[in-house]
């Protein structure tokens, strides 16, 4: 692939706990370097083809502490599964 949004972005992972439920931000005060952030989570049953990936819950400019940052939610997670965000 020559390289679609998704090759042009950063991936964390994470092993989603046993209560099936997670909070992802980027909100984190004045400190921050950042300006803006767009976060999302996704599920994917192949994590080298992108075409797989599919949006569980997603963010842009939700936060409060720290305007256009990302707060994200997302319940009913298969608890440890690995999601990506």
């Amino acid at each position: 692939n020559g390289g679609g949004d998704a090759f042009k972005t950063v991936w964390f992972t994470f092993v989603a706990a046993s209560s099936g439920a997670v909070r992802v931000s980027t909100d984190v005060g004045s400190g921050n370097v950042m300006t803006d952030s767009r976060v999302a989570i996704y599920s994917t049953s192949n994590p080298a083809d992108y075409n797989t990936f599919l949006v569980i819950s997603s963010d842009d400019d939700g936060g409060s502490v720290k305007g256009l940052m990302s707060v994200v939610f997302a319940t009913g997670l298969t608890p440890g599964a690995t999601y990506y965000v």
